[in-house]
């Protein structure tokens, strides 16, 4: 298993690996995320200057993809990373990729001397909820919603 940065070329995989994503989302979290992504915006993002976007390959298969983006901070002009999407399809949860997605994004971050890598995770989501920490992260913030009728 290798984790490489998303190539113009992996677009039409990785839309039907967002999909699956989006599908596990409503199934899993009982939560719907916006609609299919177009191909258009997969190479949109991959082209993007500040932005990560890493897949996880085995045996020439995608099996994950991560996105994390650059980005200033208001307050004190120092950059940041905010990790957008993590997925890794069913068969290969629980065996270290996810892992090492962040652990490429953290050297990124730190390679481009980002001073905070954030990111956030559904309530639901238990298995994100305690990698994060295994990986250095804190609880740092939490939101609440109310649905309007």
């Amino acid at each position: 298993m290798i984790i490489r940065k998303a190539k113009l070329s992996d677009s039409k995989e990785l839309y039907r690996l967002y999909n699956l994503a989006v599908k596990g989302f409503k199934q899993d979290f009982g939560i719907i995320v916006h609609a299919e992504t177009p191909i258009t915006y997969i190479k949109k993002v991959i082209r993007k200057r500040k932005t990560l976007f890493l897949v996880a390959e085995d045996k020439g298969k995608l099996i994950g993809f991560a996105i994390a983006g650059r980005f200033e901070a208001a307050d004190d002009k120092r950059e940041r990373v905010f990790v957008d999407n993590v997925f890794v399809i069913k068969e290969y949860r629980k065996k270290g990729v996810a892992s090492n997605f962040m652990k490429t994004i953290l050297n990124w971050a730190k390679k481009n001397k980002c001073v905070r890598v954030g990111l956030s995770s559904h309530v639901k989501n238990k298995t994100a909820l305690a990698l994060w920490p295994k990986l250095g992260f804190k609880e740092h913030h939490i939101s609440f919603k109310k649905d309007l009728k």
